[in-house]
C-alpha cells in the first residue's frame, strides 16, 4: 500500500522547483560583494578593487546546474520562470563581476527562447544589460542577443490578431529589454535596425491594455524621446548618434502623436490616457512648430463629421489647448474633453 506523505516527499525532493527557490532564498538576501562592510574596509588597504568574490566558485557551480535544468526543462514554464529567478539574483548578489557567466547565459537565453517563448527569459536578458549594457566589449555580443530575441518576440506578436493584447507579458518584458538598452548602451543599440523595429511596434501596439504592458511600450517611447531631445549625457551617446535618433524619430511622429491620440480616446483607461498625454507633450517639447502639423495629420485621421465624434470645430479648440499646454497635466485635461464627443 502506497503512502500520500512517503509520495509527496519524494516528489518535492526531486522537483528542481524546491531547490531552485531554496538557491533563490540565498542569493536574494546576500548584497553585492562590492557593497559588503568587509570588502569596503579593506578595499584601500589591500587593493581589493579587483579582488575575486569570495562565492564566485559557489557560484559558478549553481549556474551551470540551473543552466542543465533550463536546457532539460526548457517546455516547462513555471520552472525556467524559477530558473530565471534563480539567476537573477545571483547575478545581482556578485554584480559586474558575474560577468564570467553572461556568454553561456546569453546563448543559452537564445537558444531556449527560440525554441519556447517563456517571456522571464526576456525579464533575465533586462537583467544581463542593466547589469554590463555599458560595458563596451560586451555592446556586440548583447546586442546580437536583443536582435535574436527581438525578432522572435515580435514575430510572435505579429502572427495571430491583436497579439499585443493575447501576449501582454512578451510585450511588457521586450520593451523593458528595450528601455535597459537605450538607457545603458544607447549607441549600441540605436546603431542596429533592430532599434527602428522595436520603435515601429511600439507605436502600433500603444492600445494594448494591459497596464504594465502599456507602460513598457510608453516608457520605450519615452526614453526614445529623450535620446533624440539630447537629455542624455554626451559619455553615453555621440553627437551623431543623437541625430540619428532624432532622425528616425521625427520620421514616425506623425504615427506616434495618432496612435497616442487614438489609444487614449478609444481604447484605454483614463490611467493610461495619461501615459499617452506625456508622450504627447514630450513630442511637442521636441518640436512645437512641426507639432502642430503632426496634431493637424492626427485630426484628419480621427473621425470628425459631428455624429457621434468631435466636430472640426472642436477639434481645433483640442489642438489649440494641446499645443499651448504647459504640462503634461494640460494634455490630459483636453483628451478627457475631447473624449466625450467619443463616448
Amino acid at each position: 500500500m502506497s503512502h500520500p506523505i512517503s509520495t509527496t516527499k519524494r516528489t518535492l525532493s526531486t522537483d528542481p522547483i524546491l531547490w531552485l527557490d531554496r538557491l533563490s532564498s540565498v542569493w536574494r538576501i546576500l548584497k553585492p560583494w562590492q557593497t559588503q562592510l568587509e570588502f569596503k574596509n579593506n578595499e584601500t588597504k589591500n587593493n581589493q578593487q579587483n579582488k575575486e568574490c569570495p562565492w564566485l566558485p559557489l557560484c559558478t557551480r549553481v549556474v551551470q546546474c540551473t543552466l542543465v535544468t533550463l536546457q532539460q526543462q526548457q517546455e516547462k514554464q513555471r520552472v525556467i520562470e524559477h530558473c530565471c529567478r534563480t539567476i537573477r539574483f545571483l547575478i545581482r548578489s556578485m554584480g559586474q563581476q558575474s560577468i564570467v557567466f553572461i556568454e553561456p547565459l546569453a546563448n543559452q537565453i537564445i537558444l531556449v527562447y527560440g525554441r519556447f517563448p517563456h517571456s522571464c527569459l526576456l525579464y533575465l536578458a533586462s537583467i544581463l544589460v542593466d547589469e554590463y549594457g555599458n560595458l563596451e566589449y560586451v555592446q556586440p555580443g548583447m546586442l546580437s542577443m536583443l536582435e535574436n530575441l527581438a525578432n522572435r518576440s515580435l514575430l510572435l506578436l505579429s502572427s495571430v490578431p491583436n497579439g499585443f493584447e493575447m501576449n501582454p507579458d512578451t510585450v511588457d518584458d521586450l520593451y523593458r529589454l528595450a528601455v535597459r538598452f537605450v538607457q545603458r548602451s544607447p549607441s549600441a543599440v540605436f546603431s542596429h535596425q533592430i532599434a527602428a523595429h522595436l520603435l515601429q511596434s511600439a507605436i502600433n501596439g500603444l492600445n494594448v491594455g494591459q497596464i504594465d504592458a502599456n507602460r513598457s511600450l510608453s516608457k520605450f517611447i519615452m526614453e526614445v524621446i529623450d535620446v533624440a531631445a539630447g537629455k542624455r549625457k554626451e559619455s553615453s551617446i555621440q553627437v551623431t548618434d543623437v541625430q540619428r535618433v532624432k532622425q528616425l524619430l521625427l520620421s514616425l511622429c506623425p504615427q506616434i502623436m495618432l496612435s497616442a491620440v487614438s489609444a487614449a480616446l478609444f481604447h484605454l483607461s483614463n490611467l493610461l490616457g495619461k501615459e499617452m498625454a506625456e508622450i504627447m507633450f514630450a513630442l511637442i517639447q521636441l518640436d512645437k512648430q512641426k507639432a502642430e502639423e503632426w496634431l493637424n495629420f492626427t485630426c484628419s485621421q480621427i473621425p470628425h463629421d459631428g455624429g457621434n465624434s468631435a466636430t472640426p470645430e472642436q477639434l481645433l479648440h483640442f489642438k489649440t489647448r494641446v499645443l499651448s499646454a504647459v504640462r503634461p497635466y494640460d494634455v490630459i485635461l483636453a483628451l478627457r474633453d475631447l473624449r466625450k464627443f467619443y463616448a
